[in-house]
This record gives structure tokens, sequence and C-alpha cells, in this order.
């Protein structure tokens, strides 16, 4: 008898000349198509699984839908990894998967026919799994940045087409409480120095860091490291993987939130983003070279990585 962690993991492939999204097993087995391409997709689809749901976020224009100009939209999709079941949440000339927080999905969409000029052109969103309900966060012409971090969205909004005063970074629960000015003065870009520690590039070359919930400080001269890392959490919170490149192979490392430490799981050519848990133990990872791009699991118990599946590479589209 062989113990494999019950969550799917979700994945997009072109074997058959098409992104079709596929859905497989821990062990590799009972490999499955959750959602068959339509061939209206323009690029590859992007997947975002939730940390403790049987579900993913899936960005894809296989409906082709188009606007009056005729652009091709993206629509933003949940599916289940269990049965395939999908609905469509919404659709937009540009969508950005921010990240999971609990039941809710927080990303960013361009509103549909709306001028570049404007104050509401972006929206910044959180959708709840459960209701299906859509709470706007915030509103700009564009945001400089967004993260998620933890339980809090961190956004940086533009002075462009806006008023300059309103031009700030500010932070905002996913349900939309406990909004806040975290730096009164426009922020370029949020980096994540380490696991606790956030620094905000502002105008003027000024330099902010934040440590925990503690207010920002403003730094006396620009820091030494500004190399942004990417944390995946695990669904206890215990846990906390991200990927480095040390003498040109990616390293994959695990922190371990308490006590605090921190160890090298994998050591691998090619290895990189995206990193994602299917449970508090399980992860699987992402290997890209010229032989193979595929999709490896692995347990932070120890013991070897085995091969899920080859796989079509996807990231993030950024538009900040």
């Amino acid at each position: 008898v062989k113990m494999v962690a019950a969550k799917k993991h979700a994945f997009v492939s072109n074997r058959n000349g098409n992104y079709d999204l596929y859905a497989i097993d821990a062990d590799g087995k009972n490999e499955k198509i959750l959602l068959a391409a339509t061939s209206k997709e323009r690029e590859v689809p992007f997947v975002l699984p939730s940390q403790d749901r049987n579900v993913v976020a899936y960005i894809s224009s296989r409906d082709g839908d188009v606007n009056k100009s005729n652009f091709i939209l993206d629509g933003l999709f949940i599916v289940d990894t269990d049965n395939g079941d999908t609905y469509k949440v919404t659709r937009s000339e540009q969508l950005q998967l921010i990240g999971w927080s609990g039941n809710k999905l927080i990303y960013v969409a361009v509103i549909e026919g709306v001028s570049a000029g404007n104050s509401q052109r972006s929206k910044l969103i959180s959708f709840d799994l459960d209701s299906r309900e859509r709470t706007d966060l915030a509103a700009a012409n564009y945001f400089n940045d967004v993260k998620l971090v933890g339980d809090t969205v961190y956004y940086s909004i533009s002075s462009y087409a806006v008023p300059a005063s309103q031009a700030k970074l500010f932070s905002i629960k996913p349900d939309g409480t406990e909004k806040n000015t975290v730096v009164n003065t426009q922020v370029w870009s949020i980096i994540r120095k380490d696991f606790d520690t956030l620094l905000f590039n502002a105008i003027d070359l000024q330099w902010f860091e934040q440590v925990g919930d503690g207010e920002p400080k403003k730094l006396d001269v620009e820091p030494a490291q500004k190399v942004p890392r990417i944390y995946s959490v695990s669904p206890d919170g215990m846990n906390a993987l991200w990927v480095d490149v040390r003498d040109g192979k990616g390293v994959l490392l695990n922190y371990q939130t308490e006590p605090k430490k921190e160890d090298v799981l994998v050591t691998e050519a090619g290895l990189g983003d995206p990193v994602y848990w299917l449970d508090n133990t399980h992860f699987v990872y992402r290997v890209s070279t010229t032989q193979e791009t595929a999709d490896y699991v692995m347990s932070i118990d120890g013991g070897e990585s085995q091969k899920l599946a080859d796989v079509v590479g996807n990231r993030s589209r950024y538009f900040y």
C-alpha cells in the first residue's frame, strides 16, 4: 500500500496539438483531461492552484470572446480538479492573478473598453469561492505593483490619470476591510526581501523597509539585496518554499516558520517557479531545460522526487 496526497495536480499540455488542461494524481497515475482546448487559445493558458481547495484558477481565451475592436479577451475560470466542473468568473482585456488567500482569489483586471487615461481602468478584485461574489478592493489607471503577503494585499497606485495625492502604497485585507496607507508617496515596486521583510522602492530614489507588521522605515542607503523572493506557503502556514539561483542552478529551499530555519531541498539545472503545495507535506516544482519542461513531486520529509508529467511552461503575465 502506498499513500499519496489526495489533491490532484493540474497542468497544461499540448501533446495533442492543443492546450488541454490535465489533472493527475501525486503518484503519476489516473491522468485525465479536465478541460479540453477549443483551439481558440491565443497563447498558453495560465494555471494557479488553490493551496487548500481542489480547484485552480485558469486564464484562457478559450471562449473566443472579443471586444468591439475585435481584440481577443481572456476569461478567468475556476476549475474543479476532481470533476472538471468549470465556472467563468469574468472576462477582460488583461487579467493578472495575484494569489489565493483562503477561499478568496485576488486578481487585477483591465476593464473592457475603458480608455488608457481613466482612473477606473484597472480594478483590483477579490473573488469569493463560496459565495461567488466579487469585491472591488481598489481602482487605478494602472497599478505600479501588487503583492499578496500572508493575508494582506499591498498595492501601489500609479499617478497617471489620478490625482497625485492618491498615488500611494496601500494595504487591504482580501475581504475589503482594514485599508491602510503604508507609504505616503508613490511606490514603484514591492520587493519581498525575505519571509518577514518587505522593501518598497519609491519615487525620488527613496527606499523603505518593513519588517513583519511594523511601520515602514525609510532607509538611508539603497539596499544591497533587491532580488525579490516568491514564497509558496503550505496550507498550515508552517513551511514556505522559494527558488534561488546559485552557481547557475535552481535551488529549492524550504523556510520553516516555527522554529525559524531554512533547508535546501533540491538543487537542479532548470529548476524554477512555479512551486505548488499538494498538502502540508508534498509539493510540485517545475524543471525547464533544453531536454524537458516537466513537473516533479516531492516531500519535505525527504526521499526522491518523481516526475509527474511533461508540461507546457507558463508564467503569470505582468502588466505593471
